[in-house]
C-alpha cells in the first residue's frame, strides 16, 4: 500500500457454483447466479480500480477457496483476507479495525452493488472523516458502504442483519451513542431476481449466461 493511500475494501465470496447469491439462486437457478455474481465482482473490482491513489482489499469468509477470487481479480496488488468469525457486524467492525491501522480513512463495500461509479465511490472516499461515520444506505433498508476514520464506532451490535431494518437500527445506534453520521443517497444491490431485471433494463448489452 502506498503512503498515504485511501484503502477500499470489498466484501467477497469466492465465486463458486452454489455458494454465492442463494436468494438470486432460488428465482434463476445456481449456474446463472453464479454467472451474474462474477460479472458483479467484475464490475466492482474495475470501478474500484480507476481510481487514483487508492488501496484496494478484499475480504472473503475464511472457508472460501481463495483461488476463484484470485484468478477472477488477477491482481497482485489486491490483498486477500479471511474474515473473522461471527455475524456480518462483527466481520465488518474487525475489517474495518485493520484497515485503519494501514490507511487513514477506510471504506468497505458490498461486491454485488452494480451502480457505483468512480464519482460515487470518491464522493464516498472525500466524505469520511473523524468526527463521523459515512453511510451508503442500500434501497432495501441495509447499506452498500461504510466509510472510517480514526476509530471505528460501535454501531455494528444488535443489528438484525438481511432485513430491511439495518439502516434504521444503526441510526438509533448511533443517535443513542451521540455519533455523527454523514449518509449518502441510497444505492441498490442485486439479491432477487427483480433487482437483476432491473440492472439488465439500465444495462441491456450485458453478458448472459450459456445456456
Amino acid at each position: 500500500m502506498s503512503e498515504g493511500a485511501d484503502l477500499i475494501q470489498i466484501f467477497a465470496r469466492a465465486p463458486v457454483l452454489g455458494q454465492t447469491k442463494r436468494r438470486l439462486a432460488r428465482g434463476l437457478g445456481e449456474s446463472a447466479a453464479l454467472h451474474w455474481y462474477r460479472v458483479l465482482l467484475a464490475r466492482t473490482f474495475a470501478t474500484v480500480r480507476q481510481l487514483p491513489d487508492v488501496a484496494i482489499e478484499v475480504w472473503h469468509p475464511a472457508e472460501d477457496d481463495e483461488y476463484p477470487l484470485m484468478e477472477l481479480i488477477n491482481d497482485a496488488s489486491v490483498g486477500l483476507h479471511p474474515q473473522v468469525s461471527g455475524d456480518l457486524g462483527v466481520k465488518m467492525s474487525n475489517a474495518l479495525k485493520v484497515g485503519l491501522t494501514r490507511s487513514g480513512r477506510v471504506l468497505l463495500i458490498g461486491a454485488d452493488c452494480p451502480v457505483w461509479t468512480t464519482s460515487l465511490l470518491r464522493q464516498a472516499m472525500d466524505g469520511i472523516s473523524s468526527c463521523s461515520a459515512l453511510f451508503v444506505p442500500a434501497a432495501d433498508g441495509g447499506y452498500v458502504g461504510v466509510g472510517v476514520s480514526g476509530s471505528v464506532p460501535h454501531l455494528f451490535s444488535d443489528i438484525d442483519w438481511g432485513t430491511d431494518r439495518v439502516m434504521e437500527q444503526t441510526r438509533e445506534r448511533a443517535f443513542g451513542q451521540c455519533v455523527a453520521l454523514n449518509e449518502m443517497a441510497p444505492l441498490w444491490d442485486v439479491d432477487v431476481a427483480a433487482d437483476l431485471d432491473r440492472w439488465l433494463a439500465m444495462e441491456p448489452h450485458l453478458p448472459r449466461p450459456i445456456a
